[in-house]
């Protein structure tokens, strides 16, 4: 023989032999399971991104693909309950899935018997009912699950008698990562993504046998060398002394296994020449890395089952504790994650940087919540924010109304004097500003049209009341399919010309002094027609205007911010605005039945 058994021993969670499970969810469809009454939800072949409002679903449509696959045992909560606290007598979750190729290989096609579905030239489908119903023994839902047929290509999959064994379940593996993970307490937990990697090492027998006889050598050398071991380890054997069924005790000053030395590792991360452990890291790192250490634990999932399962990561906020720029750099790692990723985010920025066609819009309406998809037409009109907008991007997915205006000043002034007239923070409420960056009539026309492909979002328009604003809106059309004009409900002009007027008609003339006094020489320059500081006095309208036209990136803000403080009355024109948005809300929650 060429060599020992232990020399030629394969490790044990290498894969590389197993059969892969080459399947795909097509689509999910969700009945009765926590605040989710009826969805369908298609499902990318690599990355889908769930985004939306909270208590939208996000969460639920995870824990319900989770609780549909084996993952997570579903208890009486995930019954859907309305608004007189009567809940549903059971929850349904339909999986339909594909295969990768034409038709499902060796290896699955027997474990679906004769429940699959194809046309000539068409990808074989199959697909499982979940169902969730009350125990009257505690508190965790009874879990039975059916076959489903139907046509390919439809949503609407009707259940069979025959019933769905192990060996379908153990083709697919879902694994539900929280927004709260963290390595630090990874290490620490048993169960934990970390200690599953570290369970078997795959060190062949020889080699372990060595290594650990090396570690026991090392550990008596440390035994010997110092005195305060030795004398802890002499102290502990008289235990024996008074407790007759203990016989001698060892003091192990390290481990001499090699899965528990394993387990013991220890993180550090190098900074500026400085070595910090994990647990000194911020939230950001450890969150990451815990990502990292579940994207290894990948590679040894379904070894124990003969076959590569699909799988399936549920992951709850990848942008938890991360700052933008990490945020946006995620998106890439996302991914490239093996099998297929459903993420629920509430992150503009991480929304900002993907592909429009892989997210899925959840929104609340009288009926439950909806799903809309951007599909690449969509896309296409969505682009008009990439390309003409300054902000928001991934900001709009998570508006209840937008507000168009035409620059910057706009942006970042209306908001403030509209907070004491709605008696609420416009941010908060879900309204979202968007710059058009000097608003052009066919960029606004798109904007328009992409907000109608992302389920309807209700929208006004801020309009400067001169030639250029009037252009602006020139044959696009309101909800109403009425093309804008000064006296649509949708439009709001600016007053008197533009912004900087408005501010000027509301006689800010106090508040415009005070800025400039103590800020208009913060770069160490002064407005040539002030001069210096105690000359920004009872200037001229004129003079007061070139002021603000000047200084219009930033100068608004902190007038309509003094203007607030001082309790001044607010300007007619965001009166008319404050009252739009309250019209445009009531007319929305009566339609989506929301109080």
């Amino acid at each position: 023989m060429s060599g020992s058994r232990d020399d030629q021993k394969e490790p044990q969670n290498d894969q590389t032999s197993l059969p892969e499970a080459d399947l795909l969810i097509d689509h999910v469809r969700i009945q009765n399971f926590r605040n989710l009454v009826d969805v369908t939800v298609q499902l990318e072949e690599t990355t889908t991104f769930l985004v939306g409002e909270n208590n939208t679903g996000k969460t639920s449509l995870l824990l319900a693909i989770d609780s549909a696959c084996g993952g997570r045992r579903p208890t009486i909560d995930d019954l859907f309950m309305d608004e007189d606290g009567r809940r549903a007598e059971e929850a349904i979750v339909d999986i339909v899935f594909r295969s990768k190729n034409s038709s499902f290989n060796d290896h699955i096609a027997p474990r679906l018997s004769l429940h699959v579905v194809a046309k000539p030239d068409q990808i074989e489908r199959s697909g499982f009912r979940t169902k969730f119903t009350a125990s009257n023994e505690g508190p965790f839902l009874i879990t039975s699950r059916t076959f489903l047929q139907g046509e390919p290509e439809q949503e609407d999959w009707t259940e069979t008698s025959s019933i769905v064994g192990r060996p379908v379940l153990q083709l697919f593996k879902t694994h539900y990562i929280r927004e709260s993970r963290d390595l630090s307490e990874d290490l620490t937990r048993k169960t934990s993504d970390w200690n599953r990697v570290l369970s078997n090492l795959n060190i062949k027998d020889k080699e372990r046998a060595i290594l650990e006889r090396q570690l026991k050598e090392l550990a008596q050398q440390i035994n010997d060398e110092s005195p305060v071991i030795g004398k802890v380890a002499n102290n502990l054997n008289e235990i024996s002394k008074y407790q007759s069924e203990v016989g001698s005790v060892n003091l192990e000053s390290i481990p001499t296994d090699i899965e528990e030395i394993a387990r013991s590792i220890n993180i550090t991360f190098t900074n500026n020449n400085r070595k910090l452990p994990l647990r000194y890291q911020g939230l950001g790192s450890r969150s990451f890395a815990s990502l990292l250490v579940y994207i290894s634990m990948l590679d040894i999932v379904g070894s124990d089952q003969g076959i590569r399962p699909h799988i399936i990561t549920l992951l709850e906020e990848p942008e938890a504790h991360l700052h933008p720029q990490a945020q946006a750099s995620a998106r890439r790692l996302l991914e490239e994650l093996p099998g297929q990723t459903i993420i629920s985010t509430h992150s503009n920025i991480l929304i900002g940087e993907i592909h429009p066609p892989s997210i899925r819009l959840l929104r609340s309406s009288k009926v439950g919540t909806k799903r809309h998809t951007i599909d690449i037409e969509g896309a296409k009109k969505y682009a008009i924010f990439r390309r003409f907008v300054e902000r928001p991007l991934g900001e709009i997915f998570f508006a209840r109304l937008v507000v168009f205006v035409d620059g910057t000043a706009e942006r970042i002034t209306l908001p403030i004097l509209l907070e004491p007239e709605l008696g609420r923070v416009p941010s908060g409420s879900g309204i979202t500003f968007v710059d058009m960056e000097g608003m052009k009539n066919v960029q606004l026309k798109k904007a328009v049209e992409a907000l109608k492909k992302m389920g309807n979002i209700p929208w006004l328009v801020f309009v400067d009341n001169d030639e250029a604003g009037w252009r602006a809106i020139k044959g696009v059309k309101g909800k109403d399919g009425v093309e804008l004009s000064e006296n649509h409900s949708q439009v709001i002009c600016s007053g008197e010309k533009q912004l900087e007027q408005m501010l000027l008609d509301a006689h800010y003339h106090r508040e415009i002094r005070y800025v400039a006094n103590e800020y208009a020489s913060y770069d160490g320059s002064h407005h040539p027609q002030f001069g210096r500081p105690e000359d920004y006095n009872n200037l001229s309208d004129e003079a007061y205007l070139s002021f603000l036209k000047d200084n219009k990136g930033w100068v608004g803000e902190l007038v309509a911010k003094k203007a607030v403080e001082n309790g001044r009355e607010i300007p007619e024109p965001v009166r008319k605005l404050a009252q739009a948005i309250r019209e445009l809300e009531n007319e929305e929650n009566n339609k989506n039945g929301n109080s």
